[in-house]
């Protein structure tokens, strides 16, 4: 339609010129020439999508080239087959001179540039590529890209495990002008990581800056960055570039192990993008301070159509904010995935009631909480007199509610957590009063047994006992302390092989970060008590040498997190360390001695023996 179009165009300027009041009848045989071969190629789609074909021999990457040289396409689809270093080349040759368009066409370069390819779909593109080959693949294709002048609106990466060294190659197109036309960015399931999230945010705001100060708006509006194991620090810094963008429409960020933190500065960036329609988060971890975030953002959103937060654990202590914000969202909500939150039925209740004035709804999604089979009567009863019926799940996967809850009262507050939120919140946000929540017998026997399950998990294990005790202050009662180190006298009673204990305290010294931490990993565990319980592990000798070695090696480097602490807590400890550990080795080494003394009396009485039977 662009090639007529601009036929057209191109005769009636002639036309003008020469002062004819009649098209030449030769223009309009161009014109119908052209309107014949506006279906030669299918919608100026150029697609080998989904033929799983590896482009490594010269005969598959010449047809291949070829094709492209002789097709006039806007959108490029390779998804789903194998690019080589080679053949990324050579597209990135057809794609730089955009030569098929200019010969078709006649346009001068600038013309050309601007009607070049606009959407790359390039997803699972790197099927048993190396990480060696696939960023230069990358590289091919993006420089190519930025050198044609084509303008791309649409980029498609997902299913491709590149990292963050595969982002590395996409930056150059971001600070390009090739990047300020892009609507949809789809990023799923590419292992970036903290640092590739990292690299991706920072492009995206020098695309936004680059073109502010050209004078051109910077349209993006669908980011989909799933599957990519960014956890918090990798969400914050891509909430820092979703607030600078401020025109996103919808954002899709499921399974990228993001907790409270993280979550609350997405929501509070997603806030600043008043267009926003459609948000997924499902899959990460809520916390209790999110809730306010999540209540503030849903309150100012007036055009969200769609919310999905499936498997978030947004729990009891966030229903009540998550329901004041669906109340006062906007009239145009239309779905509602709250599958596998662990409500019960007053927080399944109270979400409903919110909804009574929604008008727009189609789909309410409650499956896999805890209403039990009376809840889910009422959930269902609820819905009917509300007129949602129509909408709400089946209810069918719901778990009863779970007899591992408890209760903890402090301050005449009522706090309710399962065993499982209480370990998660000690790995990520720990509090006293969680370490209180270990009062209750009950609660403490159930949470033995969930980190029983994980016994197998030592980084698990490891992360839970270090929050546990970063919450320990000086005015700690001695019975807060000695609750914390029953904790640790029971792993050192379940680590019963040398190998469990080595693992547990390497994970140990990672944690507290007595090792330097990447970029974003840093500890946010206050020291003060973890040195404290050291210091009472060491005292009450619970567990074998090697613990004490491995911890007294790595605190006598005196790392930067190390010298944060008190000086003298930090010398107690060592040298508690080296007091233990040199009676146990030297236990140690009488035993051996005794082993060794044994065994050749052994051997003696052996060889006597053989000899006297010989001899007979």
């Amino acid at each position: 339609l662009r090639q007529l179009a601009t036929v057209i165009v191109q005769a009636l300027v002639s036309s003008f010129f020469d002062k004819t009041q009649i098209m030449a009848e030769s223009d309009i045989d161009k014109i119908n020439e052209q309107i014949k071969k506006l279906d030669v190629v299918d919608g100026g789609t150029f697609s080998i999508a989904g033929k799983g074909l590896f482009y490594d021999d010269d005969d598959k990457i010449d047809n291949l080239v070829k094709s492209l040289k002789d097709a006039s396409f806007e959108k490029l689809n390779l998804s789903g087959n194998s690019i080589g270093i080679k053949a990324a080349a050579a597209i990135g040759d057809v794609l730089k001179l955009n030569s098929s368009i200019k010969s078709k066409q006649n346009f001068n370069y600038t013309f050309c540039a601007v009607f070049g390819c606009q959407e790359l779909h390039l997803s699972d593109l790197f099927t048993r590529r190396t990480l060696d080959e696939i960023p230069n693949c990358l590289k091919h294709i993006f420089d190519a890209i930025v050198e044609s002048g084509a303008k791309i609106e649409m980029l498609d990466l997902s299913d491709s495990a590149f990292g963050k060294i595969g982002a590395d190659e996409l930056v150059r197109f971001f600070s390009s002008p090739s990047a300020w036309s892009l609507h949809t960015l789809l990023l799923h399931n590419n292992g970036l990581g903290i640092g590739g999230g990292q690299v991706i945010a920072n492009a995206l705001k020098t695309a936004h800056y680059n073109s502010k100060m050209a004078n051109v708006k910077f349209n993006l509006k669908t980011v989909v960055i799933g599957r990519n194991r960014l956890e918090n620090a990798g969400a914050m810094a891509l909430a820092d570039a979703f607030q600078t963008i401020g025109t996103l429409e919808e954002i899709v960020m499921p399974q990228n192990g993001i907790t409270g933190p993280g979550i609350t500065e997405l929501l509070k960036a997603f806030s600043k993008n008043p267009s926003l329609k459609k948000i997924d988060l499902s899959d990460n971890t809520f916390s209790k301070d999110a809730a306010f975030s999540l209540k503030d953002m849903l309150k100012q959103l007036k055009q969200l159509e769609f919310v999905n937060f499936d498997d978030c654990l947004l729990r009891n202590h966030c229903a009540e904010h998550l329901a004041q914000g669906l109340a006062l969202a906007s009239p145009n909500l239309s779905e509602i995935h709250l599958n596998g939150c662990e409500f019960d039925t007053s927080a399944g209740s109270q979400i409903l009631l919110s909804l009574k004035s929604k008008t727009s709804l189609s789909k309410i999604n409650l499956n896999y909480n805890q209403f039990g089979e009376k809840g889910v009567k009422v959930i269902k009863n609820i819905a009917s007199d509300l007129g949602l019926a129509d909408f709400l799940g089946s209810l069918s996967e719901d778990d009863e509610m779970s007899e591992e809850e408890f209760v903890v009262v402090e301050s005449n507050s009522l706090n309710i957590y399962s065993p499982a939120e209480l370990i998660e919140m000690l790995q990520t946000e720990p509090k006293l009063e969680h370490l209180l929540a270990l009062q209750d017998e009950h609660t403490k026997e159930e949470f033995l047994k969930i980190l029983t399950l994980k016994k197998d998990n030592m980084d698990f294990c490891a992360k839970t006992i270090i929050g546990l005790s970063s919450v320990l202050t000086p005015d700690c009662s001695e019975e807060d302390k000695n609750l914390c180190l029953s904790i640790w006298q029971w792993i050192s009673d379940t680590l019963i092989d040398q190998e469990e204990v080595e693992l547990f305290v390497n994970s140990l010294v990672l944690h507290i970060h007595l090792i330097r931490a990447l970029p974003g990993m840093e500890s946010k565990f206050q020291l003060y008590g973890i040195y404290d319980m050291l210091f009472y592990v060491a005292k009450e000798k619970l567990f074998s040498p090697i613990f004490y070695d491995v911890l007294k090696f790595f605190i006598k480097r005196k790392c930067p997190r190390v010298e944060d602490i008190d000086s003298k807590k930090l010398l107690d400890v060592v040298e508690s360390l080296s007091s233990y550990c040199y009676h146990m080795n030297i236990l140690f080494m009488n035993n051996q001695l005794l082993i060794k003394y044994f065994v050749n009396q052994c051997i003696t009485v052996l060889v006597v023996g053989v000899v006297f039977y010989f001899m007979d």
